[in-house]
């Protein structure tokens, strides 16, 4: 499994370079971890990213795995986009 690692800002053009960071990981492994307890401001482009990343490993029978604080802004777009019961989060 490999571990991904986003601290500070996950929104915008830092989104979308994360975005291809995380696509090139998903297509080189089988399993995937994010760390996302350090992220101070995330917004739909972050979503859009972690979604685009899932869809990846589970076209191909993989698992990607996210760790998020429960309170943070990355947590309530997850819950406000209804991708929260997608994706598996552990806190």
């Amino acid at each position: 499994m490999k571990t991904f690692k986003i601290i500070g800002d996950f929104s915008a053009e830092q989104a979308l370079m994360y975005k291809n960071e995380l696509n090139k990981f998903a297509d080189e492994t089988q399993d995937l971890f994010v760390d996302l307890q350090y992220v101070t401001h995330a917004d739909i482009v972050a979503v859009n990213a972690l979604v685009s990343t899932h869809k990846i490993l589970a076209e191909k029978g993989g698992s990607f795995k996210l760790l998020i604080s429960p309170n943070s802004e990355i947590s309530k777009m997850l819950h406000l986009t209804k991708f929260i019961e997608i994706l598996q989060i552990l806190s």
